[in-house]
């Protein structure tokens, strides 16, 4: 069942990021991610929508877990980059 709720919720977070509406994006990022916590692409979305919120606390939180689950995913990796090239 969780994973059949990912894919739409991915789309939706998608949609909110268009939007620029960030703590929508993360509040639906964050419920995928509580569906599917072995799944790293919800996590990295979490970290950047909660970056672009004004939360970078808990974009990092997001981001540490995305990356423990897969550090080579591109996803990961460009999430990554862009936190610490904000965070310079």
């Amino acid at each position: 069942m969780a994973s059949l709720l990912l894919s739409p919720l991915l789309a939706l977070g998608q949609v909110q990021q268009q939007l620029a509406a960030w703590e929508r994006a993360a509040e639906t990022y964050a419920r995928a991610s509580s569906l599917s916590p072995e799944a790293a692409a919800p996590w990295a979305l979490l970290a950047v929508a909660r970056h672009h919120a004004g939360d970078p606390t808990g974009a990092e939180e997001a981001l540490r877990e995305a990356e423990r689950i897969a550090p080579r995913a591109q996803r990961v990796r460009r999430a990554r980059a862009l936190l610490d090239g904000e965070n310079r």
